[in-house]
C-alpha cells in the first residue's frame, strides 16, 4: 500500500463524475490517480460506466488501424498487458469489431501468432452466402434412425417415434436407412 489515501473531496468527485465523464482518464487526472487506481476505487464503491466497452472498442479500432497487428503490438499501442489485449481482441471479435486476418509464423518451434485486423471477417460473410445457396440445392439422402423400444415398453406406451436413440428410455435397438427430406416425418 502506498499510503496515499483517498480524501473525502476526491471520493465525492469520483462518485459524481465517474459515470458521466467522457473518459476515465479525465477523472483520474482530476483526482491525481492512475486510470487503474481510479477504476479500482470506483469498482469498490459500486460505480460503473455503461459505455466502457464502447470506449475500449474505439481505442482498439484506432490501435489496429489499416494494417493487421499481433496482440503484442496492440498491447504496446494501448499501453496494457498482452494478456489484457488478447482478452480485449477476443471479446471484440465476438462483437464483430475485429477479426483474425492471418498468422505470423514464429521463429523456431511453436504455434503461429494471429494477426488481428479491424472490421468483420469477409470469409465469414462468404460462408454464410454459400450456406444459403447450399440450402436451395436439391434434397440429398440423409440417414434417419428408427428407434424400437423394449417389447414391454412398446406394449405399455406404444411404438417409439422416429427420434434419436438417446432420447428414448430403456433398451433401444436402432435401425438406419436412407431417405430424402420429403419422406421424413417430423414429430
Amino acid at each position: 500500500m502506498s499510503g496515499n489515501h483517498w480524501s473525502p473531496a476526491h471520493l465525492e468527485y469520483l462518485s459524481k463524475h465517474y459515470e458521466t465523464a467522457p473518459t476515465i482518464e479525465e477523472v483520474a487526472k482530476a483526482v491525481g490517480r492512475t486510470r487503474a487506481a481510479t477504476n479500482h476505487k470506483a469498482w469498490t464503491m459500486g460505480l460503473s460506466r455503461p459505455d466502457q466497452g464502447d470506449e475500449w472498442a474505439a481505442r482498439l479500432l484506432a490501435a489496429l488501424g489499416n494494417e493487421p497487428k499481433t496482440s503484442g503490438e496492440v498491447a504496446a499501442i494501448l499501453g496494457i498487458h498482452q494478456s489484457s489485449a488478447c482478452g480485449l481482441l477476443r471479446r471484440n471479435a465476438d462483437r464483430g469489431i475485429c477479426h483474425i486476418a492471418g498468422a505470423q509464423p514464429r521463429k523456431g518451434a511453436g504455434r503461429a501468432t494471429p494477426l488481428w485486423a479491424a472490421g468483420k471477417d469477409v470469409k465469414e460473410t462468404v460462408k454464410v452466402a454459400a450456406g444459403k445457396k447450399a440450402a436451395e440445392a436439391p434434397a440429398k439422402p440423409q440417414t434417419v434412425v428408427i428407434v424400437r423400444r423394449d417389447p414391454l415398453q412398446e406394449a405399455l406406451f406404444g411404438p417409439a417415434p422416429h427420434i434419436s436413440a438417446s432420447a428414448v428410455p430403456g433398451r433401444v435397438i436402432a435401425q438406419s436407412m436412407e431417405v430424402t427430406e420429403d419422406e421424413v416425418e417430423v414429430a
